[in-house]
């Protein structure tokens, strides 16, 4: 599983928190089409947005399409190796 959180800008500029966004990778079958990974986003306020497969799946389609461009990487995406540690 991973977990990244994120946050907003007012645009006054001031920061609050954001949607926390988790990636689980599921056995096989679960989704061909998201190389069997569940995307879900919970809101700052602790609200369920969307799961893949679930409640609010539409809602988090979005990252199933961004992810897809990484497919050759299991879906995931890294820095540069230049700046890795």
């Amino acid at each position: 599983m991973i977990a990244k959180d994120s946050f907003v800008v007012s645009p006054a500029g001031s920061l609050s928190g954001g949607p926390l966004f988790l990636m689980e990778k599921m056995g096989a079958g679960f989704n061909e089409d998201t190389g069997d990974w569940r995307y879900t986003m919970i809101t700052a306020g602790g609200k369920l947005v969307g799961t893949t497969g679930g409640d609010g799946d539409s809602a988090v389609q979005f990252c199933a399409d961004c992810h897809a461009s990484a497919e050759e990487q299991d879906y995931l995406f890294f820095l540069p190796e230049a700046f890795r540690k």
